[in-house]
């Protein structure tokens, strides 16, 4: 008998605890939290799968903004932002609790999913990989939003071959001299 009561009272904790750690009630009304990125790397001719896979990691680390901490779906810190509460004094214990504890939400817009996708075909310009095209989208899902995109990366120029063109000024000749230390050695990738 002892058992069923306190299986009782551990399911009724957990469903008062799951009930009131709704963090939707806090959320502004036409506001969705950030929940990441994900992306989606075409595949085209040229380019491996290795290297897909590489670049996807670079873009994710470029991804702004940064989504709220989570376990397990649950933006748990943002709560605590919500259920603390808003301190009356920047110096009170609440306040000190809100910032330690608490994170402060990170909303989605469709102007970051457009910032990040220049930042990406920037960055694959400069990576080399020429002709990059890269698409995103806002998908809201209840009170989250993540942004989603679809990059094709179109193969990498290299570098075929390099001339150190001189004059015969002294400026030309140390120039000459430095040749062999160059970092430009074919069929190094664009960069």
């Amino acid at each position: 008998m002892k058992y069923s009561v306190y299986k009782s009272l551990f399911a009724l904790v957990i469903t008062t605890l799951v009930v009131s750690c709704n963090v939707k009630k806090y959320i502004p009304e036409k506001e969705r939290l950030y929940s990441g990125t994900e992306i989606e790397m075409l595949p085209f001719e040229g380019v491996s799968k290795k290297d897909r896979k590489a670049l996807q990691g670079e873009l994710a680390g470029l991804a702004r903004p940064k989504p709220n901490s989570q376990i397990f779906g649950f933006p748990y810190r943002v709560w605590l932002y919500y259920v603390i509460g808003e301190p009356k004094k920047d110096s009170s214990f609440r306040a000190s609790l809100r910032r330690k504890l608490g994170q402060e939400p990170v909303f989605a817009n469709s102007r970051s999913v457009v910032t990040n996708a220049n930042i990406w075909k920037a960055f694959l310009q400069n990576e080399g990989y020429f002709h990059s095209e890269v698409a995103g989208k806002l998908e809201e899902k209840g009170y989250k939003a993540k942004g989603i995109y679809q990059v094709r990366v179109h193969r990498r120029y290299t570098l075929d071959s390099v001339r150190f063109v001189t004059d015969t000024a002294l400026v030309g000749k140390d120039f000459k001299l430095t040749q062999e230390k160059t970092l430009l050695k074919p069929p190094v990738p664009y960069r």
